[in-house]
């Protein structure tokens, strides 16, 4: 009987542990894979503007003209999903291009997998070097300056990007020329958030650029406080988009025009 005992609990071991090695071959394809798909897309988009990211929201395909988000990768077993969605700076002397890459399974959606991504970078890409002459990386040229330097902000597996929720313009810090204004959602609390991590995308305009807020203060994992940046010539009043970006991923853009992330002005 004892002999009984212990083959079997040596082979009920034997059959978890065969079971545990295999569910650790899976989880170590899919960060295999997650990894190869995202090292793919930073690079394509170093080199290439693709005018489909612009704004995206719920982003898109990482690879212009592709119908699918999802690519082969042969040397691995999942099959995952890259989508992209791009903020422009044109001209900056920091940065030009913001990328917000999100990867997932490839049978999540765009939009599930840009709330809850498996792997999201948040990529910095200069086009521009006052050293090297004009940019030439835009919607109409997608060569050129593209690439010229790029820095990571933040490659995190499982992150839980920020989220707006409200809003109330007109308080919460002092402002030179614009007004003041304090964002409500959760994620905002971060040792990498900066005051250039707050941004505007102003809608009624076919400038798709995109402008900083000024003043940033996180006051909480929920709460920060900014002022407004200037609105782009010619705008005199309207409604903007605000975008939140930390360690932890971007915020995903609002399309209802009542929403939280939305800021009117003057």
């Amino acid at each position: 009987m004892v002999v009984s005992l212990i083959v079997i609990s040596m082979a009920t071991w034997t059959n978890t542990g065969l079971n545990n090695a295999s569910r650790f071959k899976a989880a170590q394809s899919t960060v295999s894979s997650a990894n190869s798909a995202m090292e793919l897309a930073v690079q394509y988009q170093r080199y290439n503007f693709s005018p489909s990211t612009l704004n995206a929201s719920p982003p898109v395909p990482c690879w212009p003209g592709a119908s699918t988000a999802s690519l082969s990768l042969p040397d691995n077993s999942a099959n995952v999903s890259s989508w992209c969605s791009m903020l422009w700076f044109f001209g900056s002397a920091l940065h030009t291009r913001i990328m917000t890459i999100s990867t997932c399974l490839s049978s999540v959606t765009a939009t599930a997998c840009a709330a809850a991504p498996l792997l999201q970078a948040v990529v910095y890409y200069d086009d521009y070097r006052s050293a090297g002459g004009a940019n030439t990386c835009t919607s109409t040229t997608s060569t050129g300056t593209c690439g010229v330097n790029m820095v990571v902000h933040s490659w995190v597996f499982v992150p839980i990007p920020p989220v707006v929720t409200g809003n109330l313009v007109g308080t919460g810090t002092t402002c030179a020329t614009t007004k003041p204004f304090t964002l409500y959602g959760t994620g905002f609390s971060s040792p990498l958030l900066s005051p250039a991590n707050v941004y505007f995308i102003f809608a009624g305009t076919s400038n798709t650029t995109t402008y900083p807020a000024s003043n940033v203060t996180v006051v909480n994992s929920g709460q920060l406080t900014a002022c407004e940046p200037t609105a782009p010539v010619g705008l005199t009043t309207g409604t903007a988009t605000v975008i939140v970006t930390s360690a932890t991923g971007t915020s995903a853009q609002l399309t209802t025009p009542t929403s939280a992330d939305q800021i009117s002005w003057p």
